[in-house]
Protein backbone atom coordinates (compact mmCIF):
# COMPACT_ATOMS: atom_id res chain seq x y z
CA UNK A 1 0.00 0.00 0.00
CA UNK A 2 2.70 2.47 1.05
CA UNK A 3 4.90 1.44 -1.86
CA UNK A 4 2.11 2.25 -4.29
CA UNK A 5 1.72 5.70 -2.74
CA UNK A 6 5.45 6.33 -2.99
CA UNK A 7 5.60 5.41 -6.66
CA UNK A 8 2.67 7.68 -7.47
CA UNK A 9 4.77 10.62 -6.28
CA UNK A 10 7.47 9.85 -8.88
CA UNK A 11 6.66 12.13 -11.83
CA UNK A 12 8.81 12.76 -14.90
CA UNK A 13 9.78 15.96 -16.69
CA UNK A 14 11.48 16.52 -20.04
CA UNK A 15 15.10 17.66 -19.73
CA UNK A 16 16.05 20.57 -21.99
CA UNK A 17 19.58 21.11 -23.30
CA UNK A 18 20.90 23.94 -25.42
CA UNK A 19 22.31 23.20 -28.87
CA UNK A 20 24.33 25.76 -30.80
CA UNK A 21 24.40 25.95 -34.60
CA UNK A 22 27.20 28.07 -36.06
CA UNK A 23 27.23 28.93 -39.78
CA UNK A 24 30.55 30.46 -40.86
CA UNK A 25 31.67 31.60 -44.28
CA UNK A 26 33.96 28.95 -45.76
CA UNK A 27 34.24 26.75 -48.85
CA UNK A 28 30.82 25.18 -48.15
CA UNK A 29 29.18 28.36 -49.50
CA UNK A 30 28.23 28.35 -53.18
CA UNK A 31 29.05 31.39 -55.28
CA UNK A 32 28.95 32.93 -58.71
CA UNK A 33 30.60 36.14 -59.83
CA UNK A 34 30.70 38.74 -62.57
CA UNK A 35 32.34 41.97 -63.65
CA UNK A 36 28.83 43.35 -64.34
CA UNK A 37 25.63 43.51 -62.29
CA UNK A 38 24.02 40.75 -64.36
CA UNK A 39 23.29 38.24 -61.65
CA UNK A 40 21.57 34.89 -61.13
CA UNK A 41 17.97 34.16 -62.09
CA UNK A 42 15.06 35.05 -59.82
CA UNK A 43 14.82 32.91 -56.72
CA UNK A 44 18.54 32.75 -55.97
CA UNK A 45 17.95 34.57 -52.67
CA UNK A 46 14.53 33.14 -51.75
CA UNK A 47 14.36 29.51 -52.82
CA UNK A 48 16.39 26.91 -50.87
CA UNK A 49 15.94 24.50 -53.81
CA UNK A 50 17.17 27.00 -56.42
CA UNK A 51 19.16 25.35 -59.25
CA UNK A 52 22.81 26.20 -58.55
CA UNK A 53 24.21 24.46 -61.61
CA UNK A 54 27.31 26.42 -62.61
CA UNK A 55 27.89 27.82 -59.13
CA UNK A 56 31.20 26.93 -57.49
CA UNK A 57 32.63 26.65 -53.99
CA UNK A 58 33.67 29.98 -52.50
CA UNK A 59 37.38 30.77 -52.51
CA UNK A 60 38.94 31.46 -49.11
CA UNK A 61 41.35 34.40 -49.22
CA UNK A 62 42.01 34.64 -45.47
CA UNK A 63 41.12 31.76 -43.11
CA UNK A 64 39.56 32.64 -39.74
CA UNK A 65 39.62 36.35 -40.53
CA UNK A 66 36.59 37.00 -38.28
CA UNK A 67 36.76 34.52 -35.45
CA UNK A 68 36.10 31.09 -36.97
CA UNK A 69 34.65 32.61 -40.17
CA UNK A 70 36.79 32.74 -43.31
CA UNK A 71 37.08 35.68 -45.68
CA UNK A 72 35.67 34.50 -49.02
CA UNK A 73 34.94 35.73 -52.56
CA UNK A 74 34.04 34.24 -55.91
CA UNK A 75 37.74 34.09 -56.78
CA UNK A 76 41.05 35.66 -55.73
CA UNK A 77 41.05 38.60 -53.34
CA UNK A 78 42.61 40.88 -55.96
CA UNK A 79 40.69 39.69 -59.04
CA UNK A 80 38.68 41.86 -61.42
CA UNK A 81 35.43 40.22 -60.22
CA UNK A 82 33.58 43.17 -58.78
CA UNK A 83 30.29 41.39 -57.98
CA UNK A 84 29.74 38.09 -56.17
CA UNK A 85 26.62 36.19 -55.13
CA UNK A 86 26.66 33.63 -52.32
CA UNK A 87 24.26 31.00 -50.95
CA UNK A 88 24.23 28.58 -48.04
CA UNK A 89 21.45 26.37 -46.67
CA UNK A 90 21.40 25.04 -43.12
CA UNK A 91 19.01 23.15 -40.85
CA UNK A 92 17.54 24.12 -37.50
CA UNK A 93 15.85 21.63 -35.20
CA UNK A 94 14.13 22.68 -31.99
CA UNK A 95 12.75 25.94 -30.57
CA UNK A 96 15.05 28.92 -31.15
CA UNK A 97 16.39 30.50 -27.96
CA UNK A 98 18.58 33.16 -29.59
CA UNK A 99 20.14 33.90 -32.97
CA UNK A 100 22.61 36.53 -34.14
CA UNK A 101 24.33 37.56 -37.36
CA UNK A 102 27.57 39.49 -37.81
CA UNK A 103 29.50 40.49 -40.91
CA UNK A 104 32.57 42.18 -42.27
CA UNK A 105 32.61 43.12 -45.98
CA UNK A 106 34.83 44.97 -48.40
CA UNK A 107 32.87 46.83 -49.62
CA UNK A 108 29.03 46.52 -49.89
CA UNK A 109 26.50 43.74 -49.31
CA UNK A 110 22.84 42.83 -49.37
CA UNK A 111 22.02 39.87 -47.14
CA UNK A 112 18.81 37.84 -47.28
CA UNK A 113 17.66 35.27 -44.75
CA UNK A 114 14.83 33.08 -46.03
CA UNK A 115 13.99 35.81 -48.52
CA UNK A 116 13.91 38.59 -45.91
CA UNK A 117 16.54 41.29 -46.36
CA UNK A 118 18.44 41.69 -43.09
CA UNK A 119 21.36 43.82 -44.37
CA UNK A 120 21.39 46.56 -47.00
CA UNK A 121 24.88 48.05 -46.88
CA UNK A 122 25.64 50.49 -49.68
CA UNK A 123 28.25 52.64 -47.94
CA UNK A 124 30.79 52.19 -50.73
CA UNK A 125 33.50 51.33 -48.20
CA UNK A 126 34.43 48.37 -46.02
CA UNK A 127 31.92 47.72 -43.23
CA UNK A 128 31.85 45.71 -40.02
CA UNK A 129 28.49 44.89 -38.47
CA UNK A 130 28.32 43.87 -34.82
CA UNK A 131 26.12 40.85 -33.97
CA UNK A 132 22.38 41.60 -34.14
CA UNK A 133 19.26 39.53 -33.60
CA UNK A 134 17.87 37.51 -36.54
CA UNK A 135 15.64 35.03 -34.68
CA UNK A 136 12.41 36.32 -36.26
CA UNK A 137 13.69 35.49 -39.77
CA UNK A 138 14.58 31.86 -39.02
CA UNK A 139 12.37 28.79 -39.37
CA UNK A 140 12.51 25.26 -38.05
CA UNK A 141 13.87 22.98 -40.78
CA UNK A 142 15.74 24.17 -43.86
CA UNK A 143 16.96 27.79 -43.98
CA UNK A 144 18.67 29.83 -46.69
CA UNK A 145 21.10 32.72 -46.35
CA UNK A 146 21.92 34.51 -49.61
CA UNK A 147 24.26 37.44 -50.22
CA UNK A 148 25.05 39.89 -53.00
CA UNK A 149 28.42 41.56 -52.44
CA UNK A 150 30.15 44.35 -54.36
CA UNK A 151 33.72 45.62 -54.34
CA UNK A 152 34.07 49.36 -54.98
CA UNK A 153 36.91 48.82 -57.46
CA UNK A 154 36.71 52.28 -59.09
CA UNK A 155 37.54 53.95 -55.77
CA UNK A 156 39.60 51.42 -53.80
CA UNK A 157 40.96 49.06 -56.44
CA UNK A 158 40.75 45.29 -56.70
CA UNK A 159 40.67 44.13 -53.08
CA UNK A 160 37.58 42.32 -51.84
CA UNK A 161 36.30 39.83 -49.28
CA UNK A 162 33.33 39.05 -47.06
CA UNK A 163 33.09 37.17 -43.77
CA UNK A 164 29.88 36.26 -41.94
CA UNK A 165 28.74 34.23 -38.97
CA UNK A 166 25.30 33.10 -37.85
CA UNK A 167 25.12 31.79 -34.29
CA UNK A 168 21.87 30.06 -33.35
CA UNK A 169 20.99 28.53 -29.98
CA UNK A 170 18.10 26.07 -29.86
CA UNK A 171 16.46 23.93 -27.21
CA UNK A 172 16.77 20.19 -27.62
CA UNK A 173 14.71 17.68 -25.64
CA UNK A 174 16.89 14.80 -24.51
CA UNK A 175 14.56 12.52 -22.55
CA UNK A 176 12.74 12.25 -19.25
CA UNK A 177 14.23 12.84 -15.84
CA UNK A 178 12.55 12.98 -12.41
CA UNK A 179 11.55 16.43 -11.26
CA UNK A 180 13.48 17.59 -8.17
CA UNK A 181 10.29 17.84 -6.12
CA UNK A 182 9.36 14.31 -7.09
CA UNK A 183 12.75 13.02 -5.98
CA UNK A 184 12.30 14.68 -2.60
CA UNK A 185 8.83 13.18 -2.25
CA UNK A 186 10.20 9.80 -3.26
CA UNK A 187 12.94 10.00 -0.63
CA UNK A 188 10.44 10.92 2.07
CA UNK A 189 8.17 8.11 1.00
CA UNK A 190 10.94 5.56 1.13
CA UNK A 191 11.89 6.78 4.57
CA UNK A 192 8.27 6.43 5.64
CA UNK A 193 8.18 2.84 4.42
CA UNK A 194 11.34 2.09 6.41
CA UNK A 195 9.83 3.56 9.56
CA UNK A 196 6.60 1.63 9.03
CA UNK A 197 8.54 -1.62 8.62
CA UNK A 198 10.55 -1.02 11.79
CA UNK A 199 7.43 -0.21 13.74
CA UNK A 200 5.73 -3.28 12.37
CA UNK A 201 8.70 -5.41 13.39
CA UNK A 202 8.61 -4.14 17.00
CA UNK A 203 4.95 -4.98 17.26
CA UNK A 204 5.55 -8.68 16.48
Amino acid sequence: MKKAIVLSLFTLATSVNAAVVVVDTDTSWLTTGSTTTTGPAAGWNTNPAFDTTGWTAAVVSNPDCMGSADCIWFDAVDSATRYSWFRRTFNISGPIVSATFEMGVDDDAEVYLNGVQIVNDKSGASTNLAPFDISSSLVNGNNLIAVFAEDNIPVYGQLHAIAMQLRIETQSQTGNVPEPGSLASLALGVAGVGVAKRRGGKGK
